[in-house]
């Protein structure tokens, strides 16, 4: 797991067509706004690893949350199900506001 800036995140979206968003914030709060494209997989449910499961593990993913505190904890699940490229957005969407307009 790597934790990148919004740049990063930007750069990724750019130039990797296969690349998976994933917000792991509430239904709720994914529904007030999201980084376009991402899908919402919810961490606080009990079935999140089984959800995260479903995901090709071969793929490219940036995980994100409000803070940052629930996408770290998502991202370090992913590794240890066996998911090769997990990113991190470090500080999430309260310090990366201009994520949500993408």
């Amino acid at each position: 797991m790597h934790e990148i800036s919004s740049k990063d995140v930007i750069d990724l979206i750019k130039n990797n067509p296969d690349l998976v968003i994933v917000d792991v914030r509430t239904q709720a709060e994914f529904e007030s706004g999201h980084i376009g494209g991402s899908v919402n997989i919810d961490v606080s449910l009990p079935n999140f690893k089984e959800e995260i499961e479903k995901l090709n593990k071969n793929t490219r993913y940036v995980v994100y949350c409000r803070s940052g505190n629930r996408s770290k904890f998502a991202a370090q699940i992913m590794e240890v199900l066996g998911f090769r490229e997990v990113y991190d957005l470090g500080g999430g969407i309260v310090e990366n506001p201009e994520l949500l307009s993408l």
